[in-house]
């Protein structure tokens, strides 16, 4: 399990796609990744800015079955989403993502998530 973590990220519709939303966080804002892992004993490690820019390579993943995460900022509940797919360019991470849930909305400008 990994959980991002940063002070500021962006949300859009994306029309083309029939209203899927898109998640957008700057490389730069990302200010740490914790990393969780019971795969061979207890495993955390935590990750801080710059060492977190070198985690992503650029890539376009499309995913034949949605992974479930859990969307959190500080405007917000907490939300159960599915991750479709993410996006990774040089200067932001963007996944696509669907609510599993019902009443959710997302602020254009995200905070603490």
């Amino acid at each position: 399990m990994c959980v991002l973590n940063s002070p500021k990220a962006y949300s859009r519709v994306l029309a083309r796609d029939g209203g899927q939303l898109q998640l957008q966080i700057p490389r730069e804002e990302i200010s740490s990744v914790q990393m969780y892992s019971d795969r061979s004993g207890e495993v955390f490690n935590e990750l801080h800015q710059p060492a977190v820019r070198t985690l992503w390579k650029s890539v376009n993943l499309e995913l034949k079955h949605p992974a479930k995460a859990t969307f959190l900022t500080s405007q917000s509940a907490s939300q159960i989403i599915e991750i479709l797919g993410h996006e990774v360019t040089p200067s932001w991470i963007q996944y696509r993502i669907n609510s599993v849930e019902t009443a959710f909305t997302v602020p254009r400008i995200l905070k603490k998530m």
